[in-house]
This record gives C-alpha cells, structure tokens and sequence, in this order.
C-alpha cells in the first residue's frame, strides 16, 4: 500500500472517528439538554402545584376565617341579646342582697324578724333569692350562648354560680378559721338543703307576655305570698332559717351571711365595671359595714364580727382561686 493510500486511510479513519465522536457529543448534548428541560418542567409543575395548593390552602383558610368571623358574629349577638340583659338583672339583685345583709346586723333587725310572717322576714327571703332566680335562668341560656366569647362575661358567670351554694355550705363555712364547732340536727340546721333553694327558685320564676323567663318583683312575690298557702309553705324553711337570727344565736348562718355579701359586692363590682375580676377581695369598709354589736363584749373570738369577715374573705378567695393574702411582718 503506498504511503499517499495509506494517508488517506488513516485521515478518512480519522474523519469518521471525529464524526462519531461529534454526533455521540451531540447525542450526549441533547439527552443532557432534554433531561434539564424534563427537569425544568417537573420543577414548574411542583412549582405550579405548591402554588395551587397554596392558593387552595389559602382560600380555604380564608373560609375558614370567614366562617369563624360569621360564627363569633352571630354568636356574640346572641350572647348579648340573650345573656347580658340577665347579668344586668342580676347586678342589680347582687347590689340589693349586698344591702340587706348589711341592714340585718342591728338589735332592731333581729327582734323584728322573730315572728316567720313578719314583713321584714318576707322581704329579706325575697332580696336573698333574687340573685340565685337570676343565675338560674342564666344557666338555662348556657346551651344557646358562647361564654368563651367573652372573658368577662365568663369569670362573672363563673363567680355568680357560686351565689347558689353559700346558703347551703354550712359545715364548709363553719370549718373556715377560726373554726366554729358545727354539729347538726334537723331542728338546729344553720345552712339551707341545696333542694329548699332550688323550690324557692323555681316559685319566684315566673314568665312575662312574651314568653321570656324572669324573675318576679318584690309586689308580686308579696302579692302571692299573702294569697297563695302553697307558695307560703315552699318559703317556710327560708324564713325559720331567717327567723331569730342573730350573729350569736345562728353564728353559721351569719357567716354564710357575710360571705355571700362578700360574693355579691364583688360580683356587682365585676358587672359595673365589665371586668373578669374584683378590685379588692373584701368590700370596702367592711369592718364597719359588718361589725355586729352584741351586749356580751366579751365573746369567744370564733362567734366574733372579725371571724366571720375573715371567714368570708377565705371563701370568696376559695371562689376566685385567690391564694390567701400574706400576713405582715412583725
């Protein structure tokens, strides 16, 4: 073979290598380049999915917003419409209770309620239930209202239910220091049976002529006292309770007294003021306001003015969850 054949040989090898070479590279380009373009299309199409899914997330959360904003709109109509005008009522009660008990300390108060038919033993049942009828039929509301709409509303609620119990937690309040010794009969029971005041209750409710649940007033609650035996003997055991009862002679009775005025100051304080929270756990000037004189000075100090009011300062702070206030330094 001659040099120039051989030549050529070797250049149209060389030739074919470089075009294999070439269309390998360019084969090798276009699989690169079409797995970047398939990778750019998977990356836009999770792109476009994240963003639908965003955008569908978003939108759901808006209805979701909406929805919740319609619900706490609504529901706070609702609360207000049908809970807040009882709240009132009951502030107004609370304020009336809160008097009452404050007026029962004196000689001329005790000697005027020993007869259970007298005017002043009939108007103080009336003045002592009204606030436990109000809360009554503001847990009748519970089922249609939203309390947690309304932080205020809630912690008032919360301290009103516990106007129902006072009369009835004796052995409780009498327990507080400095403790009274508290042994019962039937005869000589100084708190209310949970069933009494749940019958009184219910007899003092009464409907108006719209259908609505309320209350009753003072005149139609003495109205149907004179007239009606049934509703006279469902009040007995109020008045026998009432009936006599003086610091010392009933000094369980009164520290219920004095602790349910505790609970009804604080409570009207609250309501006043749309708080969820008293200003102060004691009324103010309560050691004047209860501070009963008797004719013996020289009482045991658990049947003392003072018990009582440091009796009913542990029970409100038991109802709010208050830890005791600390004593001072000597």
């Amino acid at each position: 073979m001659s040099t120039a054949t051989a030549v050529a040989l070797i250049a149209g090898a060389f030739s074919l290598v470089t075009s294999l070479l070439t269309l390998t590279m360019q084969q090798w380009d276009r699989r690169i380049a079409q797995r970047r373009a398939d990778e750019a299309a998977r990356r836009d199409e999770v792109q476009r999915d994240r963003v639908l899914h965003l955008e569908d997330e978003l939108a759901s959360r808006g209805r979701e917003r909406d929805a919740q904003r319609d619900y706490e709109y609504e529901a706070r109509k609702r609360l207000y419409a049908e809970v807040q005008p009882l709240f009132f009522h009951l502030g107004e009660a609370a304020a009336s209770t809160f008097d009452c008990i404050r007026h029962l300390q004196g000689f001329r108060a005790f000697r005027m309620m020993q007869d259970v038919n007298a005017t002043l033993t009939v108007n103080n049942v009336y003045r002592l239930m009204a606030p436990l009828v109000t809360v009554r039929l503001i847990q009748r509301r519970m089922t249609a209202v939203d309390l947690r709409l309304d932080v205020a509303l809630r912690a008032q609620y919360r301290l009103a239910r516990e106007l129902l119990y006072t009369f009835s937690r004796g052995e409780r309040i009498a327990a507080l220091a400095p403790a009274i010794k508290y042994t019962w009969t039937g005869e000589d029971r100084q708190h209310l049976l949970p069933a009494v005041l749940e019958v009184v209750a219910a007899g003092l409710t009464v409907e108006d002529g719209g259908g609505a649940a309320r209350c009753m007033t003072y005149p139609e609650f003495e109205a149907r006292f004179r007239a009606d035996q049934s509703f006279r003997d469902t009040t007995l055991p109020l008045r026998q309770w009432l009936a006599g009862a003086s610091p010392t002679a009933k000094p369980v009775l009164w520290r219920s007294l004095v602790a349910q005025a505790y609970l009804v100051h604080a409570l009207t304080e609250m309501i006043n003021n749309g708080t969820s929270g008293p200003q102060s756990i004691a009324p103010s000037e309560a050691e004047r306001r209860f501070n009963w004189k008797t004719k013996n000075d020289d009482l045991p100090v658990e049947l003392t003015a003072a018990s009582a009011r440091a009796a009913a300062d542990a029970y409100l702070r038991s109802c709010l969850n208050v830890a005791e206030a600390p004593l001072p330094n000597d």
